[in-house]
């Protein structure tokens, strides 16, 4: 999602509800090429963006973790693709005056201008281009308007938890030939 939709703050109690380990892509990622800030403003976004993709095929090789991804992750259709082959990708939304109110809060988080225009202007803009990539990276949507982190978490731990499992009874001849069809039907 978006600045300010809550990535972060649900993330860490997504992992602590459900005993994960987290990556906070953004942590991670200044680790690599220092303030993102700074480097953005020398390097400019396409350059962050490849290191970007760089640290989440990195982290997309863990097993059991929780990734607060940033919110133009998916400006990029290999980061996408990586998301969507490796784990449950989840949109977290809200309305335009909802983030304006909560970026103006949040100032000391500030990231660099995406636009050099006005706040408004800006989530605007931004998340009109981002809106079918983020429809097309999203397994599930969750608005997050007037709502805790603790509401948002709960209600993707109860999606999670309720997710369907699909069994399929195999029959053959034998058990040669059932091991056999077992193994095609893993493909």
């Amino acid at each position: 999602g978006y600045r300010t939709t809550g990535k972060s703050s649900v993330s860490e109690l997504l992992a602590k509800n459900f005993e994960r380990k987290i990556s906070h892509m953004d942590s991670d990622i200044s680790k690599k090429i220092g303030n993102i800030n700074e480097y953005v403003n020398k390097n400019g976004w396409g350059s962050f963006r490849k290191a970007e993709t760089v640290v989440l095929e990195k982290i997309s090789e863990e097993n059991d973790l929780v990734v607060d991804c940033g919110g133009g992750i998916i400006e990029t259709e290999e980061n996408i693709k990586i998301m969507r082959e490796t784990g449950i990708v989840i949109w977290l939304q809200a309305s335009i005056n909802t983030i304006k109110k909560r970026l103006e809060k949040d100032s000391k988080n500030r990231r660099p201008s995406l636009t050099g225009k006005s706040i408004t202007d800006e989530i605007e803009e931004v998340i009109q281009k981002r809106l079918l990539l983020y429809k097309k990276a999203a397994d599930y949507v969750i608005d997050t308007e007037n709502k805790t982190i603790k509401e948002i978490a709960h209600e993707i731990s109860v999606l999670l938890k309720s997710k369907t499992k699909i069994c399929i009874s195999v029959t053959a001849n034998s058990l040669d030939s059932a091991l056999s069809d077992i193994k095609e039907a893993e493909k």
